[in-house]
Parts: structure tokens; sequence; C-alpha cells
């Protein structure tokens, strides 16, 4: 199933920057996504109890990049919250 990034409550996403040399400086060309895992919440489950599965989820994508040839690679989680004055 593909959810878009927009669209979860939970997202994680493993990548590094293409870089490029313009005018004597190196800037950020292209993100370069090497994965990435969309989540939605469930309310059945207490939000600590999806925290740790997410954070050991991270840990493992952070051991799997680990080393990956470019010395740049970044995971970065995001968490939604939707509604919180509803």
């Amino acid at each position: 199933m593909n959810i878009e990034k927009d669209h979860c409550d939970y997202y994680l996403e493993v990548y590094y920057w293409e870089h490029t040399l313009v005018e004597k400086t190196v800037t950020k060309k292209e993100k370069v996504i090497l994965a990435s895992v969309g989540l939605y919440r469930d309310y059945e489950l207490e939000f600590e109890d999806q925290l740790k599965i997410l954070t050991d989820l991270r840990e493992n994508l952070m051991s799997a990049y680990m080393n990956w040839p470019d010395g740049e690679v970044a995971v970065e989680l995001t968490i939604k919250e939707e509604f919180i004055n509803a």
C-alpha cells in the first residue's frame, strides 16, 4: 500500500542530499529518499506504545543505513497530531 506522506499520522524517512557546486559554493541539489514508512495512528493502542514501536523502527533504520557509502544519511521521524483543539 502506498500512503502519501501528507496523509500519515507518523512518517519515517531515510534520505541524503545530493549537492552541486554553484559559483564556487556547495548547495543542496536534490533530496534522495532511500526508504520511507508511513503509518496511521492505531487508536486501540496507547500513544506511548506506538511511540515505542516508532522509535524501535527508527533505530532499526539507523542501523540498516549506518554504513551507507554517503556519509550524510539522515533518519527523520515525523509525528503529526491533528484536531488537537477538537
